[in-house]
């Protein structure tokens, strides 16, 4: 218990030797009422020593000490010597409207020291800062048809909201915003363009204003570039028939600049082929074309191919076939004529002739006439005598001949005379004659002649 009484004495001994032997110094601050951010301001710092000459030293504590700087960091002052120091406040430009309290510090060569406290007022004579103009097109490189957003950051460095008009123009384009930044606040305010779809390449660029109470206070701009962009769309349509293809290329230039464009389509391989339509250029099997477009302009390319060989090989079968037909059909024929003296009046005699001709061996030939109720039959035959066959109000004739070459003709005869007189004309009944043609059927019939009687 001694023991800790006596080591207390010596500490409380110790401090009191120190306090007595403390230097004795005063101090005093002189500093602006306020001071612009970005600008400069000095206080005065007043020391006064009373003791033995002393090394003074100075150091700075607060929110932005890199604001403040001793005109020197250290002082001799003799005993009973004044000396001033000068302290330069340089608040950052863009620095918030505020009392920012800083506290210096004096220490004297003995480690005696003393704190005073420095108030800083700092005053914006813009209390807005501005960022550069930001967009989203990338390197600032932006393509025909894509909505360009431009934004830029307002910050309010004062105590007091803004309420401010921003406007973002981009050629006769304006998107105007209303905004409200409370102090010591910031916000960030775009508006958005859209390109058009052929925006034409090349520089251009979009401003900024900003306005307060129908001021304009601010304006900027940025600058940007539209990127040239070749694209074509190609649509073609073919319609291909046996004799011809007829091709519809259609083009539309999707880009944003007049471009030149080769157009390739390929040529038929055919020998005997016809080209109609735009002329072009025919290399290594393909047709070429050079177009101009402007941008979403569209244009369109025809052109028809007609197959000439295939044409002229169809009307080689065809004359085959009429060939065919005219020596194998149309080569067998009957023809029925009559000779008579006009008019014919009742009881006169009327020779009939039929002609019977084939070009083809033809067999089992057997020709048909009749004669109408109103004509009688005279027995008189000069040629091959016909089968009669009575019928109800007609009579039927018919021949048979077994066969007859190439070339060969026939003709049967028989008279006959009206048995009343005829008034005007009448027609006789068509001859019939079927044959066999290469074991095929064959059925002819004859021509209609006409009678005239007498005139009504």
């Amino acid at each position: 218990m001694k023991r800790n009484t006596y080591i207390s004495g010596i500490i409380t001994f110790a401090l009191l030797l120190n306090i007595s032997f403390a230097l004795n110094f005063t101090v005093e601050l002189t500093y602006p009422k306020k001071i612009f951010a970005g600008e400069k301001g000095i206080a005065t710092l007043k020391i006064t020593n009373y003791e033995e000459k002393a090394l003074f030293t100075f150091s700075v504590f607060g929110p932005q000490p890199s604001w403040i700087l001793f005109e020197k960091s250290n002082l001799v002052i003799s005993k009973g010597e004044t000396k001033n120091v000068k302290i330069y406040i340089l608040p950052e430009k863009y620095a918030y409207e505020a009392t920012y309290k800083f506290k210096l510090r004096i220490v004297a060569e003995d480690g005696s020291s003393k704190e005073i406290l420095l108030p800083v007022k700092v005053v914006q004579k813009q209390a807005l800062k501005f960022s550069n103009i930001l967009i989203n097109c990338n390197n600032n490189i932006c393509i025909p048809g894509e909505k360009i957003k431009c934004s830029i950051k307002i910050k309010n460095l004062g105590r007091h909201e803004k309420k401010l008009v921003v406007k973002f123009i981009f050629k006769d384009k304006i998107i105007e915003q209303k905004v409200t930044i409370g102090g010591r606040k910031e916000k960030n305010i775009a508006g958005e363009f859209l390109l058009e779809k052929y925006q034409k390449p090349g520089k251009y660029s979009v401003k900024v204003e900003v306005f307060e109470a129908n001021k304009k206070i601010y304006e900027d701009s940025l600058s940007f570039s539209v990127k040239k962009v070749e694209k074509i769309e190609k649509q073609k349509q073919e319609k291909q028939g046996f004799f011809s293809k007829e091709v519809v290329i259609k083009l539309k230039n999707e880009g944003n600049a007049e471009i030149e464009y080769v157009v390739y389509s390929n040529a038929s391989k055919e020998i005997l082929t016809l080209f109609f339509g735009e002329e072009a250029n025919k290399l290594n099997g393909e047709y070429t074309w050079k177009v101009k477009l402007k941008p979403g302009e569209t244009k369109e390319i025809s052109y028809k191919e007609i197959f000439l060989l295939r044409i002229i090989f169809i009307i080689a079968i065809i004359g085959v076939l009429i060939y065919l037909k005219f020596f194998y059909v149309w080569g067998v024929r009957i023809k029925k004529n009559i000779i008579y003296t006009p008019p014919v009046k009742e009881g006169d005699k009327i020779s009939v002739f039929l002609e019977v001709k084939s070009n083809k061996p033809i067999k089992k030939i057997v020709v048909r006439d009749i004669i109408p109720s109103s004509f009688e039959l005279i027995k008189s035959f000069e040629t091959i005598k016909p089968m009669k066959k009575e019928k109800e109000n007609e009579i039927e004739l018919i021949w048979k001949i077994r066969t007859m070459k190439p070339g060969e003709e026939r003709v049967l005869h028989y008279k006959l005379k009206p048995k009343i007189g005829i008034i005007g004309s009448i027609s006789l009944p068509k001859a019939i004659m079927e044959c066999y043609l290469e074991e095929k059927r064959v059925v002819k019939k004859s021509n209609s002649p006409k009678i005239k009687g007498l005139s009504e």
